[in-house]
Order: structure tokens, then sequence, then C-alpha cells
């Protein structure tokens, strides 16, 4: 098998950018969508509906082949248990760790209610005013150095510090933003208080201008550390609070596991 590999998940615009990065650096790619036509399917060696297809192929493949796994983006985990990744590019409208994450618990009898509550806290608590917007029904919080009406370039660095495309200091990355709130040092970690807190922070790592990834290995450490609490978890009520985040942008969801 291949040692380098990108998942891609989503094949519109920028899942078409996705893949002219990933094939330009000599991956073995593997896109996700369900929509047959959409843009980044025409770079397709292999189009299947069939995880194992891939896998199969995969044992013979040689760099720069993309492999079109027309599927929901809900295939993903399924997918992430046979393959490792060295990234998995989210370019899909939806907050992708936090759906992996959901996924794994519900396989595992664990299903999980948006918790507003928790959501609420990090709004008192946003002292530098980084809410882009907020879904209080899905539990879901943007967070950028943009505003609601500006528009950040397609080819941006995402520089530290200080934003020259808007003009304004950034005193702290995104993700180091929401660790110190979670009081976090590494990817998870649970919290023994009365809530029985489960915190997850991945950042989203720039691969080139415009273009994010999650670390693979990242991913299958939590999801190894989540298995590993399955039983615990599924004896106590908790809040579950997942962050993706980069220097300028970020997204948490938040969940408890009773209505």
């Amino acid at each position: 098998m291949p040692s380098k590999i990108i998942i891609i998940a989503g094949g519109g615009k920028y899942g078409d950018k996705a893949v002219n990065y990933a094939l330009n650096n000599d991956y073995t790619v593997i896109l996700i969508d369900s929509n047959p036509n959409c843009e980044a399917a025409k770079y397709a060696n292999l189009t299947t509906l069939n995880i194992d297809n891939i896998i199969s192929n995969l044992e013979s493949t040689i760099p720069k082949q993309l492999y079109f796994l027309n599927q929901d983006i809900a295939v993903l985990n399924d997918l992430l248990e046979k393959v490792k990744p060295e990234y998995v590019i989210p370019v899909v409208p939806i907050h992708l760790m936090a759906k992996i994450v959901e996924d794994f618990l519900s396989k595992n009898s664990i299903k999980l209610f948006p918790d507003n509550e928790s959501l609420f806290k990090f709004v008192k608590h946003d002292d530098l005013n980084l809410i882009l917007d907020k879904n209080p029904n899905q539990g879901i919080l943007y967070l950028s150095y943009a505003k609601i009406d500006e528009t950040c370039p397609d080819m941006c660095a995402c520089p530290l510090n200080y934003c020259p495309n808007l003009n304004r200091e950034k005193p702290i990355t995104i993700t180091e933003y929401v660790k110190n709130f979670l009081e976090m040092t590494n990817l998870i970690r649970a919290k023994e208080n009365k809530n029985n807190e489960l915190l997850i922070v991945l950042n989203s790592y720039q691969l080139t201008s415009g273009l994010g990834g999650l670390k693979g290995e990242e991913v299958s450490i939590i999801l190894e550390k989540l298995k590993n609490k399955i039983d615990a978890l599924k004896k106590k009520k908790f809040n579950l609070t997942i962050a993706t985040a980069c220097n300028c942008h970020g997204v948490i969801s938040f969940y408890k596991n009773k209505s």
C-alpha cells in the first residue's frame, strides 16, 4: 500500500483544488463525494461505490492515482478503518471531525444531542470577539478573525500575528485560543467534573495557500482513545466538545449524550 495517501472529503470547487495539490505532490488520492458528476471526478483513474475495490487497487498502485469513492461522506469512518492517510482534507460544508466522532459513537450505541448550554458558555467567554456565527439548535459555533461581511482570498497563506488582507492583528491562533479556553494540552482530554466533559481539539494544518488538512495520524489517535473509553462513556452522562481550527478560523460542535 502506498505510504503517501490523502483522503479528500468533497469534490466541488475546493475539492478540485485539493486534488491538484495532492497529485502535484505525488500523493495517491481517495476522493469521496456522493455526486458522480462533481468537479473533481474528472481526475479519477477509478470510480467505484465499493471501498474494497479501492483497497485491492491500492496494493499495486503508483503515485498520482485518484480513486473516486462515489458515496456519502458517512462512508469515511469505514474507510479510515482500512486506510491510514497522511492527511484528510475536509472540503465539505460540515464540521467533518465532529461528523467522524458522531458516527463513531453512534456505531457504538451512543447517541449525541446538541448542547447549547455549553455553546453559550463559550460565547460569554469570547473576549476577542472571534464569533463569526452560531447555530444553537445544532450546537455549532464558528470562529474567525474575519467578520461576517468579509471574505478571505482563496490563496491566503494564513500568516501569524497579523492579517494583511483585513489589516487586523491576530494576537493568538484560533487553535490556541480554543485550547486555552478548554485547558487542553493534548488532542483529547476527559475532565472529571460535574459534567464529565470530553474535549477534542484538532488543528488544521496549512498545506498550501488557501488549503488545510487534518493529519490522518491525529484523527486515528482520537478514534483509538474514544474506542478505549467506550465502555465508560456508555455508563454515564457526559458533555462533548469537538473543535477544529487553524490560525484564522475554527468551528466548534457542542454535544451531550442525554436529551
